[in-house]
């Protein structure tokens, strides 16, 4: 766990907060820099996920945070459609 999860994940959580501010960057101010940059995070992150996408323990398994990585981006918003459908059923 020490040699390979807890630095997958510190790996990842950095990643994921470099891709957040490079991400606002970029709505801050608009251009092409800011945009190589914040693909360039994406890449990253993707890369740091790719590594501790097989771990099934720890934190990952909390609030659905394994099947929100799995299903994001949500192009068409089937998630989103599904939840509401089955918030609205009667089951």
């Amino acid at each position: 766990i020490d040699g390979f999860v807890r630095p997958a994940y510190a790996r990842l959580h950095d990643h994921a907060d470099s891709l957040s501010k490079a991400v606002r960057t970029l709505c801050d101010a608009p251009s092409q820099d800011h945009l190589d940059a914040a693909r360039a995070e994406f890449s990253g992150t993707v890369d740091a996920w790719s590594v501790v996408e097989i771990i099934r323990i720890g934190p990952i398994t909390q609030n659905n945070r394994l099947e929100r990585m799995l299903f994001w981006p949500d192009r068409k918003s089937i998630g989103l459609r599904q939840v509401q459908a089955a918030l609205a059923s009667k089951d």
